[in-house]
């Protein structure tokens, strides 16, 4: 657990029935506060306006380990209280308040302020129902820094409107390719490390597709461990966020509608390793293409996960439509 969390700043007394509040920022334009409970728990306290109230009045809910309620303050109105009932996750609970700070900081007016409150409440009680507290293995994180990389791609080199882009990220929502367009569709693959000849695929479904075209995008990458040109997931993501939501602010919350459903949240742990794209390859997966199909499967036979040798594939190569091909 870290150990300049907010909540030791704040002081109890034994036998006192009011919450310790430390104001979280006085610029801000909601109330948000740092709190303890008699018993010493964590809390997010946050004072609610009227229009607010209306929107908030039973947020009632349970988020693995945090629970949240709705109280007349000591002051007049109302407010929302977040209570850490496992102090093990201390560190996760903490930047869940920041998040809800910081998503709420330039909302305009109250009930804008509310409906990002209770969005975002909501992504973080799916991300926290992940076993492991939802954090990603090593190889997750590759996977989607990979995914994003070709998102960003089609925005920034095919052309792509962000919204048709965003929309056509499906893998998260357990299709069996990353990305559909239209009348074809995309797997993405990443490779780093060492072995550089092989990708896994993980399913006997994963290769086979109902549109048009299949392709098959490999990116080649290489941990920076000096930091001078990689990135991270998290500098990736906060990147592309930076970059769209002056002109599509929209298109940005489904961004990270879609990256919650990948399982991602940015946090700490996703700061490293930061990753550096050498290069692509693109394979058209044809009917020749070497690949195993649920047709070729004996009865009985499900959830087949296979190597493909990449060096096998110059014949395949091939390029992806632009976007006046979708």
């Amino acid at each position: 657990m870290t150990t300049n969390l907010p909540w030791r700043m704040i002081n109890t007394v034994s036998g006192d029935s009011k919450l310790r509040l430390l104001r979280i920022d006085p610029d801000h334009s909601l109330d948000f506060y740092w709190g303890k409970d008699t018993n010493g728990k964590f809390l997010l306290v946050l004072h609610l306006k009227s229009a607010m109230q209306r929107i908030l009045k039973e947020p009632a809910f349970r988020l693995a380990g945090i629970t949240g309620d709705f109280r007349k303050s000591d002051d007049p109105g109302h407010m929302l209280v977040l209570t850490l009932q496992e102090a093990s996750q201390a560190d996760i609970f903490h930047r869940l308040c920041l998040d809800l700070v910081e998503s709420s900081r330039n909302s305009g007016d109250e009930v804008l302020a509310a409906d990002v409150i209770m969005t975002r409440l909501k992504r973080w009680q799916a991300f926290l129902s992940r076993k492991n507290r939802g954090l990603l293995r090593p190889h997750e994180v590759q996977g989607i820094f990979a995914e994003v990389s070709f998102l960003a791609e089609m925005v920034a080199e095919q052309g792509f409107p962000f919204e048709t882009a965003i929309n056509a990220w499906v893998g998260p929502k357990e299709a069996p390719q990353d990305f559909i367009l239209g009348q074809y569709a995309v797997e993405v693959k990443s490779i780093c490390g060492s072995n550089r000849n092989t990708v896994r695929i993980s399913s006997e479904n994963q290769l086979v597709s109902h549109v048009e075209s299949l392709f098959l995008r490999v990116f080649y990458l290489t941990e920076d461990v000096t930091g001078s040109v990689g990135e991270s997931l998290n500098g990736l993501v906060r990147r592309l966020k930076t970059e769209w939501q002056p002109s599509e602010p929209a298109a940005v919350l489904a961004f990270e509608d879609i990256l919650q459903a990948a399982g991602y949240m940015e946090l700490p742990e996703y700061d490293l390793p930061r990753y550096h794209v050498i290069r692509t390859s693109t394979y058209l997966v044809s009917d020749d293409f070497p690949k195993i199909e649920p047709s070729g499967l004996k009865p009985g036979v499900k959830n087949v996960a296979y190597d493909i040798e990449l060096s096998l594939l110059k014949n395949f190569e091939s390029e992806i439509p632009n976007k006046g091909a979708e």
